[in-house]
This record gives structure tokens, C-alpha cells and sequence, in this order.
């Protein structure tokens, strides 16, 4: 999977001022990436731990705001600012397999899932699930859309903060999904917003627990057949 790296610009740092999810999509794209999965500062998020070398470099652009996910529609400044090396932004852009993938469940190393009883971080997309209106019918529609038999369980920090460890991988990806409203446990039965979820956080981030498929055993009775052939 891609990591988080230091974004350069003509070999000097970018200042996170007015970077948005939109600017760094428009970024990864011009770099050749479908999109980004996340992206940080330690001015935004002083729990992360930047690069060291970030203070070997001058800042080279400030003020970056994107109408849309291209390049071509974004405005920046290069002649000045008014920044230092914490505000240094740090990019994470995906690749194709990342960012088309619909549900899936990743680990805490952002790995795919693969136990007997499936447990994880949920994405759509490369993008993390929001709580709101969630509830067991959006979980078996899910875990049925990805192959599953059933839904075990759900949670997520926000709904159960006692005794339960999430993993930090959550923090890696954008937010994608919100209010997710199923009538009955098949997805085709379900509405959701794609955007409008600045109103989440990531303690509203959805883990979930499916199934796996189960098998019936099927039997033949060969004195049954032979008494009526």
C-alpha cells in the first residue's frame, strides 16, 4: 500500500494553510494517482510524528485552495509566507485498487481482513463509514454486499469508548460515507450521502464483524432413487 510521505514542490515543503481533502485529491491526481486517501500535518494533528527531514527544506507554497480535484483549478502562493516546518503537509495518495474497491474490512495495518469471523475498520472506496444512522440492518446489507452470510455485530469509538481498542489505521483515509439508511438487509435497499460528512469524525468511524459464508450439506439417498427407477 502507498505511505504517507512528505509533499515536495519543486523540491521545497507545501504549507498545510487552506489545504483540504479537495486540494489533495487535486495533488495525488497531478502526481499520477487516481486520488488521495488522507493527508496530515503535525499543526493539525499533533499526534503524528513528521518527517525529520522536512527542516532540510525551505517552504515553497502556501495558501493552496482548489475548486475541484484537478490542479488546473487551484490557486497557491509561492512568492511568500507565513508558515514553519509544523504546518508541513504530509500526503497519502492511493492506488487504483485502493480507491475502487466498494466495502471492504482492513486491519490495523490496513490489511484485508481474512479470519473465520471477519472483523475491521470499515471502507467504501478507500474511504472510512460514518455512524450516523447506521444501524444492524446497514451491517447485514453490508457484509452481504461483500459475499458474507450475516452481520455479526458493529461499533465504533463514538458509540462504545469503553473496554474496545480501535486501531489507528482509521486515521490513515478520508471519510466517505454518511447516513446510512437500509429498509431491510440487502444493499439495494439502502440510501447514503457521499458527501456533506464534515459533521463526522473519526470516532464515528464504523468497525464491523461479518460472518463467514456459510455451507449446506447436501445429501443423496441412492435405495430412494433405486426404489423408484
Amino acid at each position: 500500500k502507498e505511505e504517507m510521505g512528505l509533499l515536495l514542490w519543486n523540491g521545497e515543503t507545501v504549507c498545510d494553510d487552506d489545504v483540504n481533502e479537495t486540494a489533495a485529491h487535486a495533488i495525488c491526481k497531478d502526481m499520477g494517482y487516481p486520488g488521495a486517501l488522507s493527508w496530515t500535518s503535525f499543526n493539525k494533528d499533533s499526534g503524528f510524528s513528521p518527517f525529520d527531514i522536512r527542516n532540510e527544506y525551505s517552504i515553497g507554497m502556501d495558501n493552496v485552495v482548489c475548486s475541484s480535484a484537478s490542479w488546473g483549478s487551484c490557486d497557491y502562493i509561492t512568492a511568500s509566507h507565513n508558515c514553519d516546518h509544523t504546518e508541513d503537509v504530509h500526503l497519502r495518495c492511493g492506488t487504483p485498487e485502493q480507491l475502487n474497491t466498494g466495502f471492504r474490512l482492513i486491519d490495523e495495518d490496513g490489511n484485508s481482513v481474512s479470519e473465520e469471523t471477519i472483523t475491521g475498520l470499515l471502507l467504501w472506496n478507500g474511504r472510512t463509514v460514518c455512524d450516523d444512522g447506521f444501524d444492524m440492518n446497514a451491517a447485514l446489507a453490508i457484509c452481504r454486499e461483500m459475499g458474507y452470510r450475516s452481520a455479526d455485530s458493529w461499533t465504533s469509538p463514538d458509540e462504545n469508548s469503553d473496554g474496545l481498542e480501535f486501531s489507528y489505521i482509521r486515521f490513515d483515509h478520508f471519510i466517505g460515507m454518511n447516513d446510512v439508511n437500509c429498509d431491510s438487509n440487502t444493499w439495494d435497499s439502502c440510501s447514503h450521502v457521499q458527501d456533506g460528512h464534515e459533521q463526522c469524525s473519526h470516532d464515528e468511524d464504523v468497525y464491523l464483524s461479518c460472518s463467514q459464508p456459510g455451507y449446506d450439506i447436501c445429501t443423496w439417498d441412492w435405495n430412494a432413487y433405486d426404489e423408484t427407477h
